[in-house]
């Protein structure tokens, strides 16, 4: 590999995309977003005040630190009980109400749950305002017709591959580490391993980029790509590293993009093992991702077999379901735990759950409709005796015990994502014709059996993996001529769910 004709292409990427006044629109958007985020706000030393509400007691507002406001630890007075509303009693605040004689011995059976700071932001931020830049890369160079001198110069296809992933990951790296500076000179954050990750998540996400766009035939085709996946994996393996880091850091670690996330939010401080981890984790998928984009680097790109079977289809449209499924199904319990608990009640989990079944319902039709698949096609192609073993097998997986959680806002988020996998209401129709639609009448014909079931599990069970596992596996078994089997066999465990338990 040579350095000279991967910086030349670098920098012939950036000076088309950044020439005139235009080409100043990105930086200038760019810094607009990060600096904010960098220097607003108070300093570390500054965030001990302890929010109380409510009708509280004297002895709890002489603590230092307690400020009386409409947020945190809620107090009420019922008949002269006092009545405590928290997730977790801050031990300033119970050490007060107990007066010196505690009732109750506490003891921290797991870790609170731990926030990324404010650089997850940054390192976020970076990699998103880079999709159209990605997105027009290759598809511009086709559109151009100025993909052939390149292909055709004394250069390899990595070399063109790696100009390309190093203009644009050295663009975001540069301003998430001008904002890290701004930062840490106004004193809003401390120096640490998370520095390290600011150059990896836009790494990873400019080869995500290069990689989903490396077919694609002009600007248009390539944003169009860009703007539907990349928002999905950022925000959905972001979202899954954070749950998995409540009870297993080493999982979360592995998670391809969202460790690197969590350690730049600064989740492992102290901690180096897990971020080493995770940085190692994303660079070799960087490294997977660039030689897969090289490998298909052409002038016009061969035209796939309109039905080829691709393994790789299950990360962008399992990403996406399981973003759609996360936000609205546990994510309104983040209200609750951010101190706002009526807004829990009223965004209920049936509500999300039929918002999400319209939306993945919808989205299963249109492309059932576009692939023209007579794979797709529901038709029952499987013996009955093999519908009802699967349906069998589906319901004894129900039963199957879930990941330990301790964490409140887990448990929460654990039942909730149950109803998801095993419905049990008006809505449980809907829910299994667009979950069957998706996965096993769009997904397995476009990725296999294999990924589509463990899209499935990543997607709607989560946090119980082996059920969603066995699930998935069971259901895709008898969907290999047609999606109707598997939403008999699924409706059938759901009917013995409610009539055995």
């Amino acid at each position: 590999m040579r350095p000279g004709p991967v910086l030349a292409i670098a920098a012939r990427d950036l000076r088309s995309e950044l020439k005139g006044r235009a080409g100043l629109g990105l930086p200038i958007v760019s810094l607009a977003l990060l600096l904010p985020i960098a220097i607003i706000g108070r300093a570390p030393e500054a965030l001990d005040a302890i929010p109380v509400r409510g009708e509280v007691p004297e002895r709890v507002l002489a603590v230092p630190g307690v400020v009386q406001g409409d947020a945190g630890t809620g107090f009420r007075q019922v008949d002269g009980v006092e009545l405590v509303f928290a997730y977790r009693v801050l031990p300033e605040l119970r050490a007060a109400l107990d007066d010196g004689h505690p009732a109750v011995v506490v003891e921290e059976l797991h870790p609170p749950t731990r926030i990324p700071g404010r650089t997850l932001l940054l390192a976020l931020v970076s990699a998103s305002t880079l999709t159209g830049a990605v997105s027009g890369s290759i598809g511009g160079e086709r559109a151009r017709h100025t993909l052939q001198a390149l292909l055709s110069a004394a250069v390899t296809r990595m070399e063109i591959v790696l100009g390309k992933w190093l203009a644009w990951t050295g663009f975001g790296t540069v301003g998430a580490l001008t904002a890290s500076a701004a930062a840490l000179a106004s004193g809003r954050v401390e120096p640490g391993a998370w520095m390290l990750a600011m150059p990896v998540v836009p790494g990873l996400t400019v080869a995500l980029g290069l990689w989903l766009v490396r077919r694609t035939e002009d600007v248009v085709a390539g944003t169009s790509v860009s703007l539907r996946v990349m928002p999905a994996v950022l925000g959905g393996t972001g979202l899954l590293a954070w749950m998995l880091a409540s009870f297993t850091d080493l999982g979360a670690a592995l998670v391809p993009l969202g460790g690197a996330l969590m350690v730049a939010g600064d989740l492992w401080s102290g901690q180096p093992v897990y971020s080493a981890v995770a940085l190692v984790t994303s660079a070799v998928t960087t490294a997977l991702l660039l030689s897969g984009t090289a490998r298909d680097l052409e002038e016009h790109p061969t035209p796939r077999e309109p039905h080829g079977v691709s393994p790789w289809a299950a990360i962008p449209d399992g990403a996406l379901a399981a973003a759609l499924w996360a936000s609205l199904l546990p994510g309104p319990v983040l209200w609750g735990w951010a101190g706002n608990p009526q807004m829990t009640a009223l965004l209920h989990p049936w509500r999300g759950l039929v918002a999400g079944s319209v939306m993945l319902l919808t989205m299963g039709v249109i492309r059932f409709v576009r692939a023209h698949d007579p794979r797709m096609l529901p038709r029952v192609g499987r013996p009955a005796l093999t519908t009802l073993a699967a349906a069998g097998v589906v319901w004894a997986s129900w039963h199957l015990p879930g990941l330990p959680v301790q964490n409140p806002w887990l448990v929460e988020a654990a039942a909730r994502l149950d109803l998801g996998l095993a419905p049990v209401s008006l809505a449980a129709p809907l829910v299994l014709v667009a979950q069957e639609l998706w996965f096993r009448g769009w997904l397995q014909a476009r990725a296999g059996l294999v990924p589509a079931a463990l899209a499935f599990t990543v997607a709607i069970a989560p946090l119980d993996p082996l059920a969603g596992l066995v699930t998935g596996l069971a259901l895709g078994w008898v969907a290999r001529e047609g999606v109707l089997p598997a939403l008999v066999a699924r409706s059938i465990a759901l009917g013995l769910f409610l009539a055995l338990g």
